[in-house]
Parts: structure tokens; C-alpha cells; sequence
């Protein structure tokens, strides 16, 4: 199998994590998060991780060395590991998607959930600082965040859509379709 360098995009909370996850765990996949960097400075500065500095400090990074700072920096890290799946979550930005598509056997999946959907995961996982007690115009107001702005229009880039108000199962199903598809046309 060629080299399958897979980024995972779309609104917060529509399930890239899960997507994510079932791809480390079914086809041995590495995993790569653009917020990964962003957590390690945030928890040494002892700054509480919230989605407001998440996305303040990575506004300062990319208005400081430039608006492929993180992407470059997760490219070198993947062109640097062996294995054949590579899983990239949380692509924001069409300047990442740039960055990251030179890399051979790049491809882009979209994963799309309703906002009523979206909010009910937030506030059940609680993920980052304050998600737990979120109110709905809150979350609604996160969606407007710089670092957020983007996303959707990523869509229209993806090689494929994946939809996620339903059963992981049928994420799952959707998900292994998706890498047989790529199996069979890994240049396209």
C-alpha cells in the first residue's frame, strides 16, 4: 500500500476525534493534531486550555513566523514517520491544506454534523476548559473565533464528505469505505 497522508477537518465537535481514533486503532494509523503544539505551550505557560487561547496563541504564532508555522512544522514530522496511514486532525486553515497536499498520497476529509449535534458532544466530552458548562450561545459564539473561521469552507476541498449525526457504526462504515476507495486509487 502507498503512503496515505489523511487530514481530518470540520466544525468543532462533528466527531474528527472519533474518525481520528477508529483510524489509529483499525488501520494502525499515526496520528498528528494541529492543537497538539498549541497545548504543550499553553500547559508549560500554566495558561488554562481554553478554545479562546488555543486560538489567541495560534493567531500570535502565525502572525509572528508566518501563517504555515504549524503546518510546516507538522509536515516535517510526517515526512519523517514510516508508517503507511498517517491521520492528521484538525486542519483549520485552506493555507494548511496548501502546505500539506505537497505531500505525496494526501488526501481530505470533511466530516459534517449538525450544530444541535456538535453541542451536545462539546459539553458531554468536555475536552477543553469550560466546555462542560458551555451554553449553546456560547458554543455558537466559539464558532466565530478566528481559528474557526475557515473550516466549513474546507469542505469544498475535501476528496471526501463524511456524515456524523447518526451511530459510530455507521461513521465507521463510512470511514472503511472511504479508505477502500483510496486503496484502489491512491494517486487520485
Amino acid at each position: 500500500m502507498s503512503k496515505v497522508i489523511l487530514a481530518v477537518c470540520g466544525e468543532m465537535a462533528c466527531g474528527k476525534g472519533v474518525v481520528t481514533g477508529y483510524l489509529v486503532d483499525t488501520y494502525q494509523a499515526s496520528k498528528y493534531k494541529f492543537s497538539i503544539p498549541l497545548r504543550e505551550v499553553l500547559n508549560r505557560l500554566h495558561v488554562a486550555v481554553t478554545r479562546e487561547s488555543l486560538a489567541s496563541l495560534s493567531l500570535s504564532l502565525r502572525q509572528t513566523f508566518g501563517e504555515q508555522v504549524l503546518s510546516d512544522a507538522i509536515c516535517q514530522d510526517i515526512s519523517e514517520d514510516a508508517n503507511n496511514v498517517v491521520v492528521l486532525d484538525g486542519v483549520r486553515r485552506l493555507a494548511d491544506i496548501k502546505r500539506i497536499k505537497t505531500l505525496e498520497g494526501f488526501k481530505l476529509a470533511y466530516v459534517n454534523a449538525d450544530i444541535e449535534t456538535r453541542y451536545r458532544r462539546l459539553v458531554s466530552r468536555g475536552e477543553n476548559d469550560g466546555d462542560e458548562t458551555k451554553s449553546f450561545e456560547q458554543f455558537k459564539a466559539d464558532s466565530l473565533l478566528e481559528s474557526e473561521l475557515q473550516i466549513k469552507q474546507l469542505k469544498k476541498y475535501a476528496d471526501f464528505v463524511l456524515e456524523n449525526n447518526d451511530t459510530k457504526e455507521q461513521l465507521y462504515e463510512q470511514i472503511d469505505n472511504m479508505m477502500q476507495q483510496i486503496n484502489k486509487n491512491p494517486k487520485k
